[in-house]
Order: structure tokens, then sequence, then C-alpha cells
């Protein structure tokens, strides 16, 4: 099961938990709120189906799916991969990801730009919305396989917060999450 937090500043090794103190986790509830971000599981039999994907992609509207697997980079291709999962940014479509095997950390700047990490691991269904600026790092096993899925054909367009003073899909994102804050829009 995801283990969320407010995660500190400390820009250390990004394998490390980072739990800003005293130590403050965030139900799957609190984690919405402040960021858009859902949760679910799926069982851990189902990652080995393709029949039980197959079915959980038609019930959920997925219509474009593949697998992702992140090693730590020995070769300069890796690290280099390595360093854009690592740099904040935000995507035009949701980011979608089952987490198959292995695991790691899921970034997101909540409501108030504070850091929240998500430690995944497999059977984690992970539903980040669009414009919620993001990262993700390897913890210390070094080694995730993520399924990931898409309600539309991907768009693999990744904007970095460096590059950009304002973007359509993070104005809807921002306007949606100050309504979800101020009781304008109920959590569900």
């Amino acid at each position: 099961m995801v283990l969320c937090w407010i995660r500190d500043e400390i820009p250390e090794k990004n394998s490390d938990p980072h739990m800003k103190y005293p130590g403050q986790y965030l139900t799957p509830e609190e984690l919405y709120i402040t960021t858009g971000v859902r949760l679910s599981q799926v069982p851990l039999e189902h990652l080995t189906n393709e029949d039980r994907l197959a079915e959980l992609r038609k019930f959920k509207g997925y219509v474009y799916n593949d697998y992702v697997t992140i090693v730590r980079g020995k070769t300069e291709e890796e690290k280099i991969k390595m360093k854009a999962y690592m740099t904040e940014h935000i995507h035009h479509d949701p980011e979608v990801r089952l987490i198959v095997d292995g695991s790691g950390y899921f970034e997101v700047r909540d409501i108030d730009d504070n850091w929240v990490r998500m430690h995944v691991f497999p059977g984690d269904l992970i539903d980040l919305p669009t414009g919620i600026f993001h990262r993700f790092s390897l913890d210390n096993d070094e080694y995730v396989r993520m399924h990931r899925l898409f309600t539309d054909v991907p768009d693999w367009t990744a904007v970095n917060r460096t590059d950009i003073i304002t973007h359509p899909s993070r104005d809807r994102y921002l306007d949606y999450m100050n309504q979800v804050k101020t009781g304008l829009i109920e959590a569900n």
C-alpha cells in the first residue's frame, strides 16, 4: 500500500525517506484534498494475469498501455533518463501508473507547493491529475516496473517547471484544487 507524507526539502540522495519532522503521514483522502492524486489497489495476483489487467483497462476506460522498467542508471543513456524522471514537470494528460514489481517514490507538489512523497509498491495504482508538478525517483531497491495507462493516445510531452511561467493544464489544475480546498467542490 502506498505510504504518503510531507517531504523535507533536503536535496541529498533522493532514495532516502526524506520525511519532514515531525513525521506526518497522509491518508488517501488527505492526499486527494491537497493534491488531487487518487490512489487505489489492484490485487497482487492480477499483476501477472493479462486477462485481469485487460478487464481493469476496459473498466477504467484505458485505451493505450505499455510497460516501463526503471533501473538505477549504469550507462550514460540510463543516467539521462533517470535525470528526466527526477526533473519537476507537468504533462498535458493525467499520469496513471500501476506498480507491477519493485518500488520507488512519486513526488507531487500539493496546493501549497510542498512536496508530498508517495512510496509505491506492487499493486499500487496511482492517478496523477493533469497539470500537477511531479517527479519520480527510485528507492534503495533501485528498480521498478510500471504499467502505464492512458485514456487516449499518449502525449509524451513533459513541460519542466523551469520552462514555464503559466500553462493551461496547470491553471486548470490550480483552479480545481482551490475549489476543493475551499469546499466549493466536494472531495470524492
